[in-house]
């Protein structure tokens, strides 16, 4: 028999809105692991209630993956990335690494790029919106900074579309890295995305700098 000091602790009953932060934080793991077609039953088996239980937070399994979905927009979008890319008293290459460091620590995350790979294999809805709230304005906003710095005679026109284009494939290659370690499961050292990082940016500036000199 345990003694009385080696018992566990009473279990902690836990009120509505921790329990719904709890299902909806497991949710956000097993549907990174098994994808948005997995069952809530096998969920329920992993959070050990019923799974009656879990339909008393959320109505339907729809309406689950749709918090699930929200939660993950609402945490993208804690980051002030915009100020980090505006602040014109640094220079613009370090004003872009730092971007990119803080972009790399917020989407390089697992369950966020495994979510994100099912969302836009579940239709896309998801996808297209982070694309046209979040990404769109992100590239747009570099290239307004790079040819602010490298052009400043001409910082007040439109970039020209191949510059978001340019900006997409830089973006894209970034992102396969996330999907080498998280999807392919390759292992992916720090200093070795530290070191892609420098010379994304060293190629970033190269290619604006050409089509900036070209427009």
């Amino acid at each position: 028999m345990l003694a009385r000091h080696d018992e566990p602790p009473p279990r902690r009953r836990l009120n509505r809105a921790d329990r719904r932060e709890l299902i909806l934080k497991e949710a956000k793991r097993f549907f990174a692991q098994h994808g948005f077609d997995a069952n809530t039953r096998d969920l329920a088996r992993v959070l050990g209630v019923t799974q009656p239980l879990i339909y008393r937070y959320f109505p339907s399994k729809e309406a689950l993956v749709q918090s699930v979905v929200a939660a993950m927009f609402e945490a993208q979008g804690r980051h002030d990335w915009i100020a980090v890319l505006t602040d014109r008293g640094r220079p613009v290459r370090d004003r872009l690494l730092d971007f990119f460091r803080a972009y790399a620590d917020r989407t390089y995350d697992h369950d966020w790029i495994r979510l994100y790979m099912f969302a836009g294999l579940a239709g896309g809805e998801f996808n297209r919106r982070y694309i046209a709230d979040v990404t769109q304005p992100l590239l747009a906003r570099i290239a307004v900074e790079v040819r602010a710095e490298l052009a400043p005679d001409r910082a007040g026109q439109t970039p020209q579309a191949i510059e978001i284009d340019f900006l997409w494939v830089l973006h894209g290659g970034l992102y396969y890295q996330a999907i080498r370690r998280h999807i392919y499961l390759q292992p992916l050292a720090e200093a070795e995305l530290e070191a892609v990082l420098q010379l994304t940016v060293d190629a970033l500036l190269a290619g604006l700098r050409k089509l900036i000199d070209a427009d």
